[in-house]
């Protein structure tokens, strides 16, 4: 299976969010994120909830030979937009980082499952498959499987998700939380905590520390460095 390579090109996905630029310039884009008002209660949200997610990176690259080809940007969004990275989040239905519910058919319980390393493996679980289920619509796998990971494929199909999730909920955690997050990461990259192992492995696997902050961006694509 190739690598899903997340990021800026995919947001062209969404189509509504041109208040932000050019998301395929990731220099564009960080310059309309610094220049946002500090007085933007979104925006300062979303930094702390993204300063909770980095931690979570280790989790990531735990899991990493199980779910090679989930971009760990793409996986801390997810849990930016579920539990905004609170590792004890529970709704009464679902549970931690990633919002994951105890089915009983593989899952543990919600005791054990609140626990955010396993918690981490059943969502990248969850999502992979997502993916790996819409691999017959090739550049629109990630944003039908983020659908799904929401509220199931059948009631995406069905027009039965809330009003903010199945498509909505996919085009917030691309549109709004992926290219943060990846801001984030490029940061993290050039700072100090970079030469920790997942670090290591998110800065030089999936490019995320390449020269003049590179990263790859899209099935098999690459910035130039």
């Amino acid at each position: 299976m190739r690598k899903i390579l997340t990021a800026f090109i995919l947001i062209g996905l969404v189509g509504s969010l041109s208040s932000f630029g050019n998301l395929a310039d990731p220099q564009r884009l960080g310059a309309t994120l610094e220049a946002a008002p500090t007085a933007d209660g979104a925006e300062v949200t979303a930094r702390m909830t993204i300063r909770r997610c980095l931690p979570f990176v280790a989790l990531a690259h735990r899991w990493a030979p199980d779910f090679p080809d989930l971009d760990p940007a793409l996986v801390m969004s997810v849990a930016a937009q579920e539990s905004a990275c609170y590792q004890w989040a529970d709704d009464g239905h679902s549970v931690g980082l990633m919002q994951v519910r105890a089915t009983g058919w593989t899952h543990p319980d919600e005791k054990k499952l609140i626990q955010p390393a396993l918690n981490v493996y059943w969502g990248e679980y969850i999502l992979s498959h997502a993916i790996a289920n819409q691999e017959h619509n090739p550049g629109h796998e990630v944003r039908r499987a983020l659908a799904a990971y929401n509220c199931g494929w059948e009631s995406v199909q069905a027009d039965r998700c809330l009003p903010f999730g199945g498509f909505t909920y996919a085009d917030r955690v691309l549109g709004f939380w992926l290219p943060r997050m990846q801001l984030a990461f490029r940061e993290h990259c050039r700072g100090p905590g970079a030469d920790k192992a997942h670090w290591i492995w998110a800065c030089n696997e999936w490019g995320y520390g390449g020269r003049n902050g590179a990263w790859r961006i899209a099935y098999g694509h690459q910035v130039a460095e």
